[in-house]
Formats: C-alpha cells, structure tokens, sequence
C-alpha cells in the first residue's frame, strides 16, 4: 500500500514537472495596435419634446396633445417615410409639480411633456426640421446624433484588418529569436464611435418667430465621425 502510495506521488509530481515544462516551452508575444478612420454619417437622430402646463391636468393634457400633433405632422411632411425615415413618441410623461412656499410644500400645476423621437436619412433635412418642430409649438430640442448605417460592418472591418496586422508584426519581432507565431493565446478588442454633434437647446414657444424659413434655418453641421478600433492580441511563439 505504501509503495503504491510512494508511486502515486511520484507519478502526480512527474505530471506536475511536465506541464510546467510545456507551459516554460510555450513563449508568447503580445501585440496591441489601433487605428482610427473618418465616416460620413448617413443618417441623424433627433430629440424633440413638447411641455405644457396648467392647473387642471385635463386642459394640459389636451394642449401638449394638439401641439403635438402638429408638431408630428409638420415633421413628417419634411422626411422620406420611403427611405426609412420615422417619427414616433419615445415618452409621455403627466404629473404634478410642486413649490415651496412660506415653510410648506404646495400644488402648482400639472406638467405634461411629450418626448418626440425623429429617425431620417435625409440630412440636408435636419436644420428645417428642427426649426419647423419649434415653430409648431415644440419646447426643446434635447438631442441631435448624427450616425452612420454601416457601423457594425466598418467596425469589422477594421478590426479584421488590425487582427492581420498584429500577426505579421508578431512574426517579423520574434523572427530574430529564431521564434514565430503558432496559435492565439487571447485576443482583447475595442471599437468605439467618436464624434457626430450633439445638439442640446431650450426654446421658448415662439423663440425663432413666425417668418423661420429653410433659408434662415438654424445651422447644422453633421461633421465626421471618427471610428476607433484596437486589437490586443497574444500569441504562442514555436
């Protein structure tokens, strides 16, 4: 029993001294490369919301939904339904607002807000859209992103193209000690979206006027954006 014993400890140290030798043997490189490439967007996300108040809840209701309304319908003659182009209502939010007066917290009035969402490819579209929306009766333009379609494509793309990269340096930096590259040993990745305008303003009811026209449209430029690719890559060496 005991030199059974005595050989199972010998056999487990032995085991134990092997794969330490194997993992010794198995050298490694890593690599870690990024780059950058500029888009054009193609197609631009806008925030815009409606907000009326009032002491009944009822009357407040009713005016955020008229206003919105032609809010909706002004915008949705402005984009091309056809290419994909939409508005919709992301957010609808009725509540009473309180103030603090003399010591004590007191009712002041029912907010209604209205939080209207417009997708359209149409860029040269965007600065009339924007204005239209206020002249409607819109209270806020809380958001412009300009995006590009492609994006999960042109980000695997560069990435493939980065992953080659990494394995020709690995090989071309452990050619000098006699090493080259036998199999990946982990891989680590990023890809990021960088740029686009941010578009964040508060207007009130009437802040451009009746005469806002296309030729007196807030300006807006969608710019390029800018996407960021990284690999860090090890690999085994042989």
């Amino acid at each position: 029993m005991k030199k059974k014993f005595a050989a199972g400890i010998i056999l487990f140290a032995f085991v134990l001294l092997s794969g330490a030798l194997a993992f010794a043997e198995d050298g490694f490189i890593n690599i870690y490369l990024n780059k950058t490439k500029e888009l054009n967007p193609d197609k631009a996300e806008i925030i815009i919301s409606v907000e009326t108040s009032d002491k009944s809840s009822q009357v407040a209701a009713d005016e955020n939904k008229k206003i919105s309304l032609n809010v909706q319908k002004k915008v949705k003659s402005l984009i091309n339904t056809q290419n994909g182009d939409y508005v919709m209502t992301s957010n609808y939010n009725l509540s009473p607002r309180s103030e603090y007066k003399n010591g004590k917290t007191v009712f002041d009035k029912y907010v209604a807000i209205n939080t209207i969402t417009v997708y359209t490819k149409s860029l040269d579209k965007v600065s009339l859209i924007l204005d239209s929306a206020i002249k409607e009766g819109a209270t806020r333009v809380s958001n412009l992103n300009f995006k590009v379609s492609d994006y999960d494509k042109a980000c695997m793309n560069l990435l493939t193209e980065l992953m080659a990269q990494s394995r020709e340096r690995a090989n071309k930096l452990s050619a000098p000690a006699g090493t080259t590259v036998k199999s990946v040993k982990s891989i680590n990745t990023t890809c990021s979206m960088q740029g686009g305008t941010s578009y964040r303003k508060v207007y009130s009811a009437n802040a451009l006027g009746a005469s806002a026209t296309a030729d007196t449209s807030t300006p807006i430029e969608s710019g390029k954006l800018i996407l960021n690719a990284s690999v860090d890559v090890s690999y085994y060496l042989k």
